[in-house]
């Protein structure tokens, strides 16, 4: 499974594991809880 880096707008940047963005981008709005995603970018390496 990829690793996704998750960042928002707000500063907070959350690592989730994910088989896609879309995944990653639902997968961290249920941990953060609320906020807006200024983007998302796969890590490398990880």
């Amino acid at each position: 499974m990829t690793t996704f880096r998750v960042h928002f707008t707000d500063g907070d940047v959350i690592d989730v594991p994910a088989p896609s963005p879309t995944a990653a981008r639902t997968i961290a709005l249920e941990k953060k809880g609320s906020g807006f995603i200024s983007k998302i970018k796969v890590l490398k390496g990880a």
